[in-house]
């Protein structure tokens, strides 16, 4: 990802991770398999996540992937069927 695109992504995941009072980076760090220090770069813009782990935090976190990367919510219909997983009808 572009490095503004990675600061957007950072942002938006941190908004994530406190609206959600039961979800901490060590949760979201042994649900994904991966270090706390890796969510940590991720929710601080140093790094981002791959693909895969990508669409495993919007799963967790219960968001679309476009929510997840631009801080907006689908109002589309469709989104709430495929609202995951980011997918276009």
């Amino acid at each position: 990802m572009e490095k503004v695109k990675v600061q957007y992504f950072a942002r938006n995941l941190r908004k994530l991770l406190c609206d959600v009072s039961f979800v901490r980076q060590k949760n979201l760090a042994e649900f994904l398999g991966v270090t706390q220090q890796a969510v940590s770069r991720w929710v601080n813009g140093v790094t981002e996540p791959n693909l895969d782990n990508l669409v495993r935090i919007a799963d967790f976190l219960d968001v679309s992937i476009e929510e997840l990367l631009k801080g907006e919510k689908c109002k589309e219909p469709w989104c709430y069927k495929y609202r995951k997983y980011g997918c276009r009808a």
